[in-house]
């Protein structure tokens, strides 16, 4: 909204229309996409190159490239052409990927609960934080597994308060669905290895294919392009429930969100310290998953390099774009903008690039047969 520079008003319906989109993005992933128990929702790297679509060429051009950029994601799935990386990713590379998803979404869940500096709030972000793992390791059964969904309500609802060139316009837009699809190989990664399943092809693929074509819907229906969720992640490795069915319940009850305003201005309105405080216990799980899985690939200097590398630069490297090096990473076109900014899209392109150096270019022959 900010970026676009659209007035307040419109706040409701987005939310309303991006609810509704996600049920349909999250039914269409889950039985002609990759099936993987993944929710979509809007991704910040589409957002910002949505938004900045929309100020410099107005709305009916950020449309036009939420439709053709979905389509032509879609195609990119649909013609196996991503799925060819998967050699270029081996677990040392999955691993960092993934470690480097629950960097991200930890840094994401402190942002959040450090919001606000009125002494309530951080109070509520510990308790619900606290609450959450008592729910957790202590409670059984439904109160276990839905301890994420009760603290939320539970401390948020129940204490919380509200607090026109097409052609320009659709390659500034596009560059968020290059980001959107690296990050989404990662996510499809995060998540298989979460649920102890077997990262295959059909898994990318159709994957990317799925949420191109949902991205594209989505213009029509007036919502903001979807992509896979890193939070769900967190929440199927928090949860233990990996189950499609239960997405797909999910994805039900999004529609029904997009169908209700008041609803969805009733969860818009939970204050962020408190998921903030939840999602923290989230993003610990999904840190230490990919860490274990960098642990079950081969123990050598090299994978440690590459390992290390790749997430120390997919942390980092943000981080001083949006510190000390704010004016230069604004001084970037957008495209490199792009990739200096999105910590997942760093780690993946980081990890192959040194895997590929390390592993295969520099690697002694004599070693190849070790």
């Amino acid at each position: 909204m900010a970026l676009a520079g659209l007035p307040e008003a419109v706040l409701p319906v987005m939310i309303a229309s991006c609810f509704f989109c996600m049920g349909i993005c999250t039914l269409l992933q889950t039985t002609i996409g990759n099936r993987l128990p993944l929710v979509q929702g809007p991704s910040s790297a589409l957002v910002s190159s949505m938004g900045s679509v929309t100020a410099a060429y107005g709305m009916p051009a950020m449309w036009g490239a939420v439709i053709i950029g979905g389509l032509i994601e879609g195609v990119v799935g649909a013609a196996r052409l991503m799925s060819k990386i998967r050699k270029l990713i081996p677990p040392v590379v999955v691993g960092s990927v993934v470690a480097a998803i629950g960097f991200v979404a930890a840094k994401l869940a402190v942002s959040w609960a450090f919001s606000s500096s009125d002494p309530l709030l951080l109070g509520m972000a510990l308790g619900s934080f606290v609450l959450c793992l008592i729910f957790k390791f202590k409670g059984k059964g439904l109160l276990s597994q839905g301890f994420i969904l009760i603290t939320v309500l539970l401390v948020g609802v129940g204490n919380g308060t509200a607090v026109a060139v097409v052609g320009a316009a659709v390659l500034g837009g596009f560059t968020g669905y290059i980001g959107s699809m690296f990050e989404s190989v990662g996510d499809y990664a995060a998540l298989c290895a979460t649920c102890g399943e077997t990262y295959r092809v059909k898994h990318i693929d159709k994957g990317i294919m799925a949420e191109g074509f949902g991205c594209a819907i989505c213009a029509l229906f007036g919502s903001l392009p979807t992509t896979s969720y890193t939070q769900n992640i967190g929440i199927v490795a928090a949860t233990g429930v990996a189950s499609r069915r239960v997405t797909q319940v999910a994805a039900v009850l999004f529609l029904l969100y997009g169908l209700s305003p008041k609803l969805a201005a009733l969860l818009a309105a939970i204050p962020r310290p408190i998921v903030g405080g939840v999602f923290l216990v989230s993003a610990a799980m999904i840190m230490f998953s990919g860490i274990e899985v960098i642990q079950s690939s081969e123990h050598n200097q090299r994978n440690t390099l590459v390992a290390g590398t790749t997430i120390g630069m997919s942390v980092m490297l943000p981080l001083f774009c949006s510190t000390t090096g704010a004016e230069w990473a604004a001084s970037l076109p957008k495209f490199l903008n792009l990739l200096v900014t999105s910590n997942v899209f760093i780690a993946v392109v980081c990890g192959i690039v040194l895997n590929l150096l390390l592993n295969v270019l520099l690697k002694e022959k004599k070693e190849e047969h070790v």
